[in-house]
């Protein structure tokens, strides 16, 4: 292949589908192109062609070839009205949107309560937060599929939280729990 009689585009094109198919960037330059290593790359560098998840991308500030656009007749768009008024709340999409904000922002509440070190029980299901700075123990436990079950139960409701975090949380409160009883025994 010869660099030089291939559009910008040809180039990014047949080297993201060579990288697709598991090809290294140095087995396409010295192979395909006969150049050095990264020669090609500097080169769609300096045409402002940045490397982004592994594929090649052009970037703005390089100007592109336009592509002239023919108009086509617009798309007949009914205009609503006052006597056409929408209700959001009966839409069902609309509905699953506001849940999901919903869930959204609980989880970033929940996000800053950690960050903030703080073990602060949640108004839903009364869970601690358990944060700590210490570094984690790995410990082998086993638990009953009906146990597990609920934690995932708990994970559904606090998606952003991990499983060590909500069974820190959980443990901590049990273990609290009992050792306050224990206490309580002894007076």
């Amino acid at each position: 292949m010869i660099y030089e009689d291939m559009s910008l585009e040809q180039i990014i094109d047949y080297i993201n589908t060579e990288l697709l198919k598991g090809r290294t960037m140095k087995d396409i330059e010295e192979n395909d192109f006969n150049v050095n290593e990264r020669v090609i790359a500097k080169r769609l560098a300096r045409k402002n062609v940045k490397k982004i998840n592994g594929q090649f991308v052009l970037q703005d500030g390089y100007k592109k070839p336009e592509v002239v656009k023919k108009h086509v007749t617009e798309p007949a768009v009914e205009k609503i009205g006052s006597s056409n008024s929408i209700d959001l709340m009966q839409n069902q999409e609309f509905l699953y949107l506001i849940k999901k904000v919903d869930m959204l922002e609980k989880a970033f509440k929940e996000m800053m309560r950690i960050q903030d070190s703080s073990k602060e029980v949640t108004k839903d299901i009364g869970l601690k937060i358990y944060y700590s700075e210490d570094k984690p123990i790995a410990k082998t436990i086993r638990l009953y599929k009906e146990v597990w079950d609920k934690i995932d139960k708990v994970k559904e409701i606090f998606p952003h939280l991990s499983y060590q975090t909500v069974l820190n949380s959980l443990i901590d409160e049990i273990t609290e729990k009992y050792l306050r009883s224990n206490r309580e025994d002894l007076l």
